[in-house]
């Protein structure tokens, strides 16, 4: 896997790359700087030993991997990962108790340390300290998987103890390392340039490098203590870490070649104090002040890559537009809560969405769109500014998108467009910053649904007879937004079964399954499903009625059509319900589908884009000048021919962070990357913080096979661009806080996002 974000390193840093080692300082002809890893540090992953692990303290969050809630070990199993830079016996020191209650049967706990079973310990009643040895042969390297495997777990609430309904095993107080070797600081930038790496500290950088790369480290010295040696660590998915090198720093080759494929790889720079063998990873005489550290400058070099051919793009093949409408009208019609796999275009087996169906013979199909977040007013401010959510900043639910965002209303309205909006939702409305540009702004309120949306774009339409100029319009419906309440037109063909009081409670049902108040079973998913179907199918007819519309008063053959959803929805795909709570499929893989005029029809594009591509290529195909700084890119080149175009590789990112209805509860951040077949997600705040995931997500497109431990460097190396991501503030807008009046927190409060 090649990467362009890696490839592409920034022009400072690359400057600066070239000043410090001039036209080669004796490199290869064909190798150039690429990456100042002291420059990266804030992007590398620091190892070294500890002492203790304590479930419960913020510390012992980048440790634990699942199966605690608090201190308390949950379920059947709780699983712990710490780092190792010298392999050897380790006693762990295991301070817990069982979690207790009359007539409770005897409790043990299974130790298995990266897949081998090395013992089980029976517990006391009482809270006591316990040993176990860990041989050396089942541990290594770095990162080690520690779990532990319960006999038995119990809710206070089934036993009636109290309304707690976690399934409670043990409690713990202390995982302790007994003879752990940790480094006396951390490692750290060098004011004068370069970096200091203590004595028995590691630091781990995740790249996508070139054939014969090399890593070199300019004037390299150990300051402090007695003197030590730095090795070089290197390893791939699949195969065992590989010292490279090892040697005191002024001894250090002159390159230190990392791989002879292109590859993805972790690469590891450690310390090891005097007295310390080669591999060992931790000087002999153990941890503590004095020993000092190294001073390296480590740089990697890769082959310099010939200048890429350019071929003059094929002309888009067009149409001339009616006289009189130039350049084109531009709709962007957006499904509030549509997830893609329910409906035609993208595989759906009901025939819910015919019209939806007909516009993608006549346009373009991207099939591997994806929202940029998964809650509404995030992901829209991300369609309509081509701004990733970190940069506009209208994130949580108090946030109104900064005047400083520059929307693509006001971009059309500069150029002469008419712009109006017809929005359904009120997380969308002018309170929350979204009439910016916007000649007339139309929030519907209570009467929201897909017919009262036609019948204010017809009176509007009505308007623009006499208008010479061209039109934006954007129109926010939201039938698909639970309650799930079809018309019985819609419900009667597409949910038949289901009783209609059901329908009118689908709200508060809602509530209850994510309360737990209501017993998950098939037939309930399947009824609300069949409802959503119903839904769907309603918004499609009117839809279609729009595009109708349009045909009859002579505007479809110069507008185009740009069908999006803002996000998807959660049917217990994962445990979950409704939306903005996952980065996962069933909640950003929504449909887009284009119709330009002109343009050929019935494409289908396979590579993956986001909302904020949709701002860029609409620019692009109107022939109007694209502002810089922008998140998305322009997709008009994929639709020059019949090939499709190129087709560069680009990392797409996606961001979550929602804060809970109630207080009591955590704040939900995730981020998510996806480069060619590969999807990452980690989950920075919330329940499930420190949750990683990996998929080939084009294979398995509802993520369920977790990849994240059989290819945990590519995991890293994508954890790595989503870090890189996050540190970059750019441009970063700073969201205004909303003043709500009496509508609009009716509205929030009936759709159930403020309390």
């Amino acid at each position: 896997m090649r990467s362009a974000a890696l490839r592409s390193a920034s022009a400072t840093l690359l400057a600066c790359l070239i000043v410090s080692w001039g036209c080669g300082g004796g490199a290869e002809p064909d190798l150039r700087p690429t990456l100042d890893l002291s420059a990266r540090l804030p992007l590398a992953l620091e190892r070294r030993e500890v002492t203790a692990i304590i479930p419960g303290r913020p510390a012992a969050r980048g440790h634990l991997r699942g199966g605690f809630g608090g201190a308390w070990g949950l379920g059947e199993s709780s699983a712990v990962r710490f780092d190792l830079l010298a392999v050897r016996d380790l006693d762990l020191a295991l301070e817990l108790r069982p979690f207790t209650h009359d007539g409770a049967p005897e409790q043990s706990v299974g130790v298995e340390i990266n897949g081998t079973e090395v013992g089980r310990i029976d517990l006391d009643d009482r809270l006591e300290t316990y040993t176990v040895r860990l041989p050396a042969a089942t541990l290594l390297d770095g990162p080690n998987d520690l779990v532990f495997h319960y006999a038995w777990s119990r809710s206070p609430k089934s036993l009636g103890l109290s309304g707690d309904r976690r399934k409670l095993a043990v409690h713990w107080r202390r995982i302790g390392f007994a003879d752990a070797r940790p480094a006396a600081a951390s490692p750290a930038a060098d004011p004068a340039g370069g970096l200091y790496l203590p004595a028995g500290s590691q630091l781990d950088w995740y790249l996508d490098v070139s054939a014969e790369s090399e890593l070199r480290f300019g004037d390299a010295e150990w300051r402090g203590g007695a003197g030590g040696r730095v090795e070089v660590v290197v390893e791939t998915d699949g195969g065992a870490a590989e010292v490279l090198a090892s040697a005191p720093p002024g001894e250090l080759p002159s390159g230190v070649v990392l791989t002879r494929e292109p590859t993805v790889l972790r690469l590891g720079i450690r310390a090891l104090g005097a007295g310390a063998a080669a591999g060992d990873g931790v000087a002999g005489d153990g941890a503590g002040p004095g020993r000092g550290g190294a001073h390296l400058s480590p740089v990697v070099w890769q082959p310099a890559e010939p200048s890429p051919s350019v071929a003059a793009a094929p002309a888009v093949a067009t149409t001339p537009p009616t006289p009189g409408r130039q350049p084109a009208n531009v709709l962007i019609y957006l499904v509030d809560t549509l997830r893609a796999d329910k409906v035609g275009p993208y595989g759906s087996p009901r025939p819910v969405t015919p019209y939806l169906d007909a516009l993608a013979a006549e346009g373009t199909v991207f099939e591997n769109a994806v929202a940029q977040s998964s809650w509404t007013r995030a992901s829209t401010a991300s369609l309509l500014t081509g701004l990733w959510p970190r940069r506009h900043g209208a994130n949580r639910r108090r946030d109104s998108l900064s005047e400083d965002a520059v929307t693509l209303a006001e971009l059309l309205g500069e150029a002469g467009y008419r712009t109006l909006a017809v929005v359904g939702n009120p997380n969308v409305a002018r309170t929350f910053g979204f009439g910016q540009g916007f000649d007339d702004f139309r929030f519907l309120g209570k009467r929201n649904d897909s017919h009262r949306v036609n019948e204010a774009l017809e009176d509007w339409l009505d308007e623009l007879e006499d208008d010479p100029r061209p039109f934006f319009l954007y129109v926010h419906a939201i039938d698909p937004h639970d309650p799930y309440k079809p018309a019985q037109e819609f419900r009667e063909r597409f949910a038949p079964e289901v009783p209609a009081r059901f329908a009118h409670r689908s709200h508060e049902i809602l509530r209850d399954l994510r309360l737990g108040r209501v017993e998950v079973t098939p037939q309930v998913i399947e009824r609300l499903l069949a409802l959503y179907d119903g839904e769907i199918a309603a918004n499609d007819h009117y839809f279609g009625l729009l595009l109708q519309e349009l045909r009859d008063r002579g505007l479809d053959r110069d507008t185009v059509v740009v069908f999006v959803s803002d996000h998807g929805e959660e049917f217990y795909d994962r445990g979950g319900w409704t939306h903005g709570r996952t980065l996962n499929a069933e909640s950003v893989r929504v449909p887009l589908v284009i119709r330009f005029p002109g343009v050929a029809q019935g494409r289908r594009v396979e590579p993956t884009v986001q909302q904020v591509d949709v701002v860029p290529t609409l620019l692009s195909y109107l022939g109007l000048p694209v502002p810089a700084g922008l998140d998305g890119d322009d997709l008009m080149p994929w639709l020059r021919d019949e090939e499709g175009g190129p087709q560069p590789e680009r990392p797409v990112f996606l961001y979550l962070e929602l804060d809970q209805v109630r207080r009591s509860q955590r704040e939900t951040v995730r981020v998510a990357v996806i480069e060619g077949e590969w999807k990452y997600v980690r989950a920075l705040e919330g329940p499930d913080a420190g949750l990683r995931e990996l998929y080939r997500w084009r294979e398995d497109p509802c993520e369920r096979n977790n990849l994240v431990r059989e290819r945990p460097v590519l995991g890293g190396w994508l954890d790595t661009l989503a870090s890189e991501r996050l540190l970059d503030t750019t441009g970063a807008l700073a969201a205004d806080e909303a003043l709500l009046d009496p509508e609009i927190e009716e509205s929030l409060r009936a759709l159930g996002y403020i309390p």
